[in-house]
């Protein structure tokens, strides 16, 4: 349930599930992750309260929900501008052998974006493209995992220039129940209509040296030119992309994403 809450962005409710579950002794450090997930409001919450709970499950909670919730301490690092901390929090993660495969991609996502902080949209792409297949797989199970994916994969299609890729990527994203409640994947899409809205048709006449009956008139010469420059998503208070990163982490078996 608490997992249920959080991919449909209900953190009222999720926040009760958290105290529900922190108020039994099996699962209380769960439930301290799942009431850090409620108070990160997507990185528009508390964050200093947000990673007092993450380090609680981070150092007592199950192995599995360590996992996450150290993945989760590298998002609000993300939010405070620690690329570094945000780095060597993923790697952390993977170290974990329990970590389920929602740490292991997730993680893996947010490595390739952190590429794409650097510039090099390229190598993300990549990368994303190397996790869609394990993504995918598991949809039905996770779908936010995978929806994610796709919106990170859109908005470095558009950084690329790829437009009608990105186009590709976010279609099947905004026809899910989560685009009604994800502000990050609206975002992206109205990105790219903005891009593709953006291109300008200019005819230029190419001149002749002589006229040539076979033709009606000046051959025209079709560019496809940008009238404004591509943006990067709307970043929060810090100088990175929020709709790469759409909150902290949710996850699979045994509990669903």
């Amino acid at each position: 349930m608490a997992e249920v809450a959080y991919s449909q962005k209900c953190d009222e409710e999720l926040q009760v599930l958290g105290q529900l579950l922190q108020s039994t002794q099996r699962y209380e450090f769960i439930g301290a992750y799942y009431r850090g997930l409620a108070a990160f409001k997507s990185g528009g919450g508390d964050l200093s309260y947000t990673q007092r709970l993450f380090e609680q499950a981070s150092e007592f909670a199950p192995a599995q929900y360590r996992a996450r919730a150290i993945l989760a301490l590298g998002a609000v690092g993300w939010y405070r501008g620690d690329i570094d901390a945000q780095l060597q929090h993923c790697l952390s993660a993977l170290r974990i052998e329990q970590a389920d495969y929602y740490t292991r991609i997730e993680a893996s996502r947010h490595v390739a974006l952190i590429h794409s902080l650097e510039g090099d949209h390229r190598r993300a792409v990549e990368q994303l493209e190397a996790l869609y297949p394990i993504a995918r797989h598991f949809a039905r199970v996770n779908p936010r995992l995978y929806f994610d994916l796709l919106n990170s994969l859109a908005v470095e299609y558009v950084g690329c220039g790829r437009i009608q890729e990105a186009e590709a990527a976010i279609r099947p994203v905004l026809v899910s129940p989560l685009a009604r409640t994800i502000k990050e994947y609206r975002e992206t899409a109205a990105e790219i209509a903005e891009q593709q809205s953006s291109k300008a048709i200019i005819v230029v006449a190419l001149p002749q040296d002589a006229p040539d009956e076979s033709e009606e008139g000046p051959r025209p010469l079709t560019l496809s030119e940008p009238l404004t420059p591509a943006r990067l998503p709307l970043a929060p208070p810090s100088p990175m992309p929020a709709r790469l990163l759409t909150c902290a982490p949710i996850h699979g078996p045994p509990f669903r994403t």
